[in-house]
């Protein structure tokens, strides 16, 4: 990734995530980042720019979400003597056990 559209899209994150006198100082810097891409790529209007900037934060947001590493845990709570205490799906409980007590 570019180092500037890196710099802008943590700018944004910062900023979207602050509030108060924090979201003032932060709206600086982004607006720093935005005005230092447009004096290097005099063709680029701002309203262009801040597009592709959302969209590209758009993406890499969605980037930075891991997906979970465990099942979702079942919503059916079973209180069989047998089951998993943790009410894990049937397979995730077998997985479960074999890694506990292989």
């Amino acid at each position: 990734m570019d180092r500037d559209l890196e710099a802008i899209l943590q700018a944004l994150d910062a900023l979207k995530n602050a509030t108060g006198e924090d979201a003032k100082r932060l709206r600086v810097i982004y607006n720093s980042h935005l005005e230092h891409v447009l004096e290097r790529r005099p063709g680029l209007s701002r309203a262009g720019l801040q597009t592709a900037v959302l969209e590209a934060y758009r993406r890499w947001v969605k980037a930075q979400e891991k997906p979970s590493a465990l099942p979702p845990l079942s919503r059916n709570l079973h209180r069989h003597s047998n089951s998993f205490p943790l009410a894990l799906s049937r397979p995730a409980s077998i997985i479960l056990w074999c890694l506990i007590f292989d």
